[in-house]
């Protein structure tokens, strides 16, 4: 045997052990799509940084077993953070104590209304992501939605705000909006009535606060009172003229603006 033979045959032992450590570490004998093997491999990587290995294959075993057993592949790979929000009962035999995974589980309760996101694969290049407000009367109102084509969100079929508030607890603090609807893609001239209502701290009382404009950034101050919680609605009222009937075209889009997870914004009613 020479030694180019010796080198391949070396390289080949230490390929197969590496695959065998691998294949051991991560537990990719458990699952029977690759699909299924890849959940397995993510869930160990992430456990065996604080369990060992037989506690870190328990658990993930358990986790990847229910999915599998409740869920298409389908519905896992789309809609993976609105079945750990719905299914709060699916992981609770796999580990009485908290968790990572558990907690992202918990809400609040008191609140009327949590907001909940999903994915959606409209084609093998398009995807719509989705949040929503579901009232503790079962009522799910969409508020807005992102359609990515090619990993690029789609304007012309997106409808989205970003909110960011900055500053110190208990003092007057600047917030900013931005959002974004089809509208904005026609370079028709219209007329267009847009309001920020939010609700306000002042002393001891509790106000609403009106911001009007006719743009898609608002700055606004704000008095945080509820440990930088924000809650408000964007209304957006839109006219555009249609040349051939001489009339004109209105459009309402409203955002409700919360920025905790769970609320009790009156204001999402406005969505119905």
């Amino acid at each position: 045997m020479n030694r180019i033979q010796k080198i391949i045959i070396g390289l080949l032992l230490t390929l197969f052990a590496l695959i065998a450590i691998v294949t051991f570490r991560y537990n990719l004998v458990f699952g029977e799509t690759v699909f299924q093997k890849s959940m397995m491999a993510g869930c160990m990587h992430k456990e065996l940084k604080s369990k060992n290995l037989s506690e870190s294959k328990d658990l993930c075993e358990c986790y990847i077993g229910n999915l599998v057993e409740n869920y298409s592949e389908n519905q896992i790979r789309n809609n993976i953070d609105q079945i750990k929000l719905e299914d709060k009962n699916l992981f609770k035999d796999c580990r009485p104590e908290k968790d990572d995974l558990v907690e992202d589980l918990s809400i609040d309760t008191t609140k009327f209304y949590q907001k909940i996101g999903w994915k959606t694969q409209i084609d093998n290049n398009t995807i719509q992501e989705i949040e929503a407000y579901v009232s503790k009367k079962s009522d799910t109102l969409i508020n807005q939605f992102k359609v990515y084509d090619n990993g690029i969100i789609d304007p012309t079929k997106s409808k989205f705000y970003e909110l960011k508030i900055e500053g110190f607890k208990d003092s007057l603090i600047q917030g900013e909006i931005s959002f974004f609807t089809p509208q904005d893609c026609t370079t028709v001239k219209n007329k267009r009535e847009i309001t920020l209502t939010y609700l306000q701290r002042e002393e001891d009382s509790l106000i609403i606060r009106e911001i009007e404009t006719d743009t898609n950034y608002i700055q606004f101050p704000y008095n945080d009172f509820d440990n930088y919680s924000f809650v408000g609605v964007i209304s957006d009222f839109r006219w555009i003229y249609n040349n051939s009937s001489d009339s004109y075209t209105v459009y309402e889009n409203y955002f409700a603006i919360d920025s905790e997870a769970s609320t009790d914004n009156a204001f999402v009613e406005l969505l119905k």
